[in-house]
């Protein structure tokens, strides 16, 4: 599997999503994002078995299809480093090896089997609802009771 993608889109998408992972998961692989490559459309995934966040990406440059846990913390803080460049992830599917090469050099981590993470429950259409808010109608609503919420644990 292989892909091209802009450091900062990537990085702008996994911050988006990353607030869901917690640091105390109670399995081990929540401590990943989930890439699923298919086509040419980058889906990436967050959870924490209670709240599940997913972004996607449409890509230009990609050969292979397949998906991979690649670890999350260790994902932003590289990509915070990088300036706005062009990244190539390089996956071995079968050692879930993951080589990201730049315009500087190469860098290599290793990720988990992307069939471990969580399924999403399917959505029963029949029972799901929908509801399209202007962002401004929303951010209003959340200040005006942001006061009321705790900030422990």
């Amino acid at each position: 599997m292989k892909f091209v993608v802009s450091s900062t889109e990537l990085l702008s998408h996994l911050s988006a999503i990353s607030k869901v992972i917690n640091s105390k998961n109670t399995l081990p692989i929540l401590d990943n994002y989930l890439f699923l490559l298919e086509d040419s459309l980058l889906t990436i995934t967050a959870s924490d078995l209670e709240s599940t966040l997913i972004t996607s990406l449409e890509l230009e440059n990609t050969s292979g299809s397949g998906a991979i846990a690649v670890p999350a913390k260790l994902m932003n803080e590289t990509l915070k480093e990088f300036p706005d460049q062009p990244l190539t992830f390089q996956i071995d599917p079968e050692t879930f090896a993951i080589e990201i090469f730049s315009q500087n050099g190469k860098f290599s981590i290793v990720g988990q089997n992307g069939e471990d993470f969580p399924q999403q429950p399917l959505l029963n259409e029949v029972l799901a609802s929908t509801i399209n808010l202007n962002h401004s109608v929303l951010l209003s609503g959340i200040n005006k009771t942001l006061f009321a919420t705790a900030d422990d644990e």
